[in-house]
């Protein structure tokens, strides 16, 4: 197909535009995400209430005029659980993790257009199941702007899983009866990372409960549903089922009131790591080296935290296992400052703190890889005012 990348993008749209009119008349009606959610309606199992939070003005740690953050009042829509019947309704599963349900493909998720979910890349093998879970509705590496043109949307980090798919699945979990979920199959496009497996083992599915639906073509005689809302501000329902679900396999006490700092040693280090290393081992950091870790050990590491310091990255996810109080101090980059993990430590009940070098400060994409450097006596500044408050 290279001679795609010759056509126009505007070109190729009309094309699609033309196909997804002719799969809508003829064989299936695509739904778009609110198109999705009105006609689950009726099929309603559980509703996670909408809430409002407001998120205080935040100041650079090291420079009080220097804003990070403005103050935003936050509005979270409800998160559902929907169970569908299938019955004589033809009822399956694509490849993408949509579920196509009495000709009509459902979208619970992110995809602009769910047409590109039609289109099944190779065969599957065939599986029944009485009770499916399909907690993710699209690839992990998606097309947003169609099937042909390519423009990537990417969700495989640890957070991404963490937040719209574990935290998914621990609600429709919550839906259920214990003999229900004991005995459900799981079947989404699987990421096959460690964490992934980890947390599936975890929250209780056997290794025969999990099916990678770009392998098994299943069908279902009952299906639970999810929606995926805000990337950046998840459903507080969410997080704390997500929580409460780990929290009760791992049982982990907090024993210690560590000072930790989190490593990265891909996108988005810090440059001149050694030296500020040097300088959190004079307040007794403990330092906590990028490497893999299972979930059980990265709730010790979080609830036995008081005071965590590192560069923006995916391992914050974990600050929901911290106790109230606990307090978290992020780097960043000046051009790349996103308030997600602000957003998790108000909900999470933690104190928090941000810090860059330089003066601009912004949220630009571009910068989503961008490394970071410190000034080690404003960073030492900073330790200083926040260990005694803390």
């Amino acid at each position: 197909m290279n001679w795609l990348a010759s056509i126009q993008p505007s070109t190729v749209r009309k094309l699609e535009v033309y196909i997804i009119s002719l799969l809508r008349h003829f064989f299936v009606k695509v739904f778009n995400k609110n198109q999705t959610h009105n006609y689950l309606r009726t099929y309603e199992l559980t509703v996670g209430p909408e809430h409002q939070l407001v998120i205080p003005a935040v100041s650079d740690a090291s420079n009080p005029t220097k804003i990070l953050f403005a103050n935003t009042s936050i509005h979270v829509a409800p998160s559902f659980v929907w169970r569908i019947q299938g019955g004589n309704k033809k009822a399956t599963l694509l490849d993408c993790g949509s579920v196509l349900f009495d000709k009509k493909l459902l979208l619970t998720d992110y995809t602009i257009d769910a047409s590109i979910n039609l289109f099944t890349h190779h065969k599957r093998a065939p599986y029944q199941a009485t009770t499916l879970i399909a907690p993710w509705s699209q690839f992990f590496e998606e097309t947003p702007s169609g099937f042909l043109y390519k423009r990537w949307i990417t969700f495989r980090g640890y957070y991404d899983f963490m937040m719209l798919v574990a935290a998914k699945l621990c609600r429709i979990k919550d839906a259920l009866s214990e003999q229900v979920f004991a005995q459900s199959i799981v079947a989404y496009p699987l990421l096959n990372t460690a964490f992934e497996q980890d947390f599936l083992t975890l929250i209780g599915f056997r290794p025969e409960q999990i099916l990678d639906s770009q392998l098994y073509n299943v069908s279902f005689d009952t299906c639970l549903l999810g929606d995926s809302n805000s990337w950046c501000y998840p459903n507080i329902t969410d997080v704390m089922s997500l929580k409460r679900n780990v929290e009760r396999r791992v049982s982990v006490e907090r024993t210690h009131q560590n000072r930790i700092y989190i490593r990265r040693t891909g996108r988005r280090r810090v440059l001149n790591e050694e030296d500020l290393i040097r300088l959190l081992k004079t307040y007794d950091f403990t330092i906590i080296d990028d490497v893999p870790r299972s979930i059980a050990e990265q709730v010790s590491i979080y609830k036995n935290a008081a005071f965590i310091v590192g560069p923006h990255g995916a391992s914050f996810t974990n600050i929901i296992w911290c106790e109230p109080g606990a307090h978290l101090f992020e780097l960043f980059n000046a051009e790349y400052v996103p308030d997600y993990f602000l957003y998790l430590s108000k909900l999470m009940n933690l104190r928090y703190s941000g810090y860059c070098s330089g003066t601009r400060v912004g949220t630009n994409s571009g910068a989503l890889t961008a490394d970071i450097t410190v000034s080690i006596s404003e960073v030492e500044e900073c330790l200083q005012r926040l260990l005694i408050v803390s």
